[in-house]
């Protein structure tokens, strides 16, 4: 008796835990569906660069030394017979000529004030002119005429940039934004501009 009772107690157990394997069972639906996807998560790890420690520098970095522009040679007028030129403003005209010696004159059509000096017997115009000869002092002229509007010289046509110079049989002149400036190689000259002339 206790042995019958002791099977049908296994046989239960067994129906209850599904002991063994049967072939004609059918599997449960959800053993059939197959995993979904999404389900399955595949992480790769990407190797991240190794980050390079910066070192700042304590040291200020050199500054470049600014080139200076070499300045233009004179361009050379000494052929000519007349030459003459402007300045960018066309305020001011300059002619050479060599009657007696190499000589400029330059004239100014406007001017901020009338300089000193003028002479007694001046009878014609004052502080428009000035000029130059080779070996002597630059010096105010008493004009009654202008170089200004000479054709294809003073007329501005042919104006001398600024930061260029002209040669004239030992005589240089100089354009610049202060004003003309014209020198012999002993130092003598002048400077003319709608300001000021000032002669040495």
């Amino acid at each position: 008796m206790r042995s019958i009772l002791t099977l049908v107690a296994l046989a239960g157990l067994c129906v209850a835990t599904s002991c063994g394997t049967d072939s004609t069972q059918q599997p449960s639906s959800q053993a059939n569906v197959p995993p979904s996807p999404a389900a399955t998560v595949t992480v790769t790890a990407t190797p991240q660069p190794t980050p390079t420690p910066t070192t700042q520098s304590t040291t200020a970095p050199t500054p470049e030394r600014p080139t200076s522009r070499p300045e233009p040679a004179p361009v050379d007028l000494s052929r000519y017979d007349l030459p003459g030129f402007t300045t960018p403003s066309g305020n001011i005209g300059c002619q050479f000529d060599s009657y007696q010696e190499a000589h400029v004159r330059c004239d100014r059509l406007q001017m901020s004030s009338v300089p000193g000096g003028r002479p007694a017997d001046c009878d014609f115009d004052w502080g428009h002119s000035v000029e130059l000869s080779a070996g002597e002092r630059g010096a105010l002229a008493c004009t009654s005429d202008s170089v200004m509007g000479q054709q294809g010289e003073t007329d501005g046509t042919r104006a001398l940039p600024y930061g260029d110079s002209v040669r004239y049989r030992g005589i240089v002149c100089t354009s610049t934004r202060q004003g003309l400036r014209c020198a012999t190689s002993g130092e003598h000259g002048f400077l003319i501009s709608r300001e000021t002339i000032r002669t040495r």
